[in-house]
């Protein structure tokens, strides 16, 4: 009996250490099955990390790029417009430049029209003939011979269209005929009545512009003003001057010599 109790003992002994071991085992399997590798999941954390570092600089390097291209969009959008400016400048520049070349050359011209109408010396500022009038009859009281064919007086200091000083007359057509041409000879004398300087002119002489001076006729009891420049006389001149008729025709005829 002591025997048989004693293999119970152990067979109880053995079951309850197979039972431990059973226990320790499930133990051991259940901790494997929940274990978490924390390197596994420090690697997990840093692959996340890194995407979330490589996604910010590609949204950074997206950014930038996108930056870039609007500041260039800018930057030409700024030139075209200064091209533009540029272009705009030269053309208003140059209508300036056509504008101020063809006031220049109008200017030119009138010029020269004034200058061609002084340039003689004898082209008055009024060419238009006026007829015999009472207020002339004051100043032919003072020609020695008022009933000549050609008389010649009334003269007055002026200033021509340039500015010139002139000495401005004017002529009678006392020949019952178109007076068609004519020379005169006028002395500017001193104080002493000596004749300083000596301008021989053509009363009938106008201006024709670009087509030249030109004679144009008086007809018989006309009056005509007609003119010289005198800046260049000596300043000895006394503002007195002597006139004699050289030599006149009428109508188509011959030249006549006058002694007057």
């Amino acid at each position: 009996m002591a025997q048989d109790h004693h293999e119970e003992t152990e067979a109880k002994t053995r079951k309850q250490a197979i039972m431990f071991l059973v226990g320790f085992l499930l133990v051991v399997a259940l901790l494997v099955f929940f274990w978490e590798d924390p390197t596994k999941n420090g690697d997990d954390n840093a692959s996340i990390e890194q995407k979330g570092s490589i996604g910010s600089s590609a949204s950074r390097g997206e950014d930038g790029r996108t930056q870039r291209e609007v500041r260039k969009s800018k930057e030409e959008a700024q030139a075209d417009m200064l091209r533009r400016r540029m272009a705009l400048e030269e053309q208003l520049a140059s209508k300036r430049q056509s504008e101020e070349e063809t006031q220049a050359e109008d200017s030119s011209q009138q010029e020269w029209e004034k200058a061609r109408k002084e340039a003689a010396g004898t082209q008055g500022e009024e060419v238009e003939d006026q007829e015999l009038s009472s207020d002339d009859h004051e100043w032919l009281s003072y020609v020695a011979d008022p009933t000549a064919p050609v008389v010649v007086g009334d003269f007055r200091i002026g200033t021509g269209l340039l500015g010139h000083k002139r000495l401005v007359g004017k002529v009678l057509n006392n020949s019952g005929e178109k007076l068609t041409d004519a020379k005169l000879a006028i002395y500017f004398v001193n104080s002493k009545n000596v004749p300083l300087v000596t301008k021989e002119i053509n009363p009938l002489v106008v201006s024709g512009g670009v087509f030249g001076d030109r004679i144009n006729p008086l007809r018989d009891g006309n009056i005509r003003r007609f003119g010289v420049k005198v800046d260049d006389v000596s300043p000895l001149w006394s503002g007195q001057v002597a006139v004699k008729v050289i030599s006149y025709r009428l109508g188509e005829g011959e030249m006549i010599y006058s002694a007057q």
